[in-house]
């Protein structure tokens, strides 16, 4: 997640939105649309699969500074492309950063169930995976957060663009595991 790399994922969107410039307009509309939903989802995989921890405080406030800058920046871009009317989708990147930002670890419980409302097709590893992400989340915390999660029905709007389910959640490696051998 390093600085130049939103830079860089807006110069080659801006390069193909410029081959794709000449389709006519409700297509080009669609296009644009299609293709912030990928970055978005995108960005999304990149920030889970890396399994980063933040250390402490300030760590989680920079990451999250980032997100939200990255956010912005992206916002700004399909903007200035044309895009008439930004998605959904793109309020998902301010969301997460919320929730690694919050301070009081009490109130996770309320950013996720934020965030369950806005995209349900979150799934418990997703939810997991950001919390190790804030690395300050305890046992008991966890469990809250993942057994509120259980509790609410959560079903697709019709219409609904799916963020979480196009994205992989990969297994945690096993810290210490002890070989099946047979005693003898």
């Amino acid at each position: 997640m390093g600085s130049d790399l939103i830079d860089n994922v807006c110069m080659v969107l801006d390069h193909y939105c410029k081959c794709f410039g000449r389709v006519k307009e409700p297509i080009y509309q669609i296009l644009l649309q299609e293709c912030q939903h990928v970055v978005v989802v995108e960005y999304l995989r990149a920030l889970m699969e890396k399994r980063m921890v933040c250390r402490n405080s300030e760590e989680r406030s920079q990451f999250s500074d980032k997100m939200t800058q990255d956010s912005l920046q992206l916002n700004d871009f399909f903007c200035k492309m044309g895009l008439e009317k930004s998605e959904p989708i793109m309020n998902v990147i301010p969301l997460v950063s919320d929730l690694i930002r919050v301070t009081d670890t009490t109130l996770l419980s309320l950013q996720v169930s934020d965030l369950v409302m806005k995209y349900p097709d979150i799934s418990d590893e997703h939810v997991s995976v950001l919390l190790d992400i804030r690395g300050d989340v305890s046992k008991e915390t966890r469990m809250t957060v993942l057994e509120l999660l259980q509790e609410n029905s959560r079903t697709l709007p019709e219409g609904y663009q799916s963020v979480f389910s196009n994205i992989l959640v990969p297994t945690p490696a096993m810290a210490f595991c002890i070989p099946a051998v047979k005693c003898t």
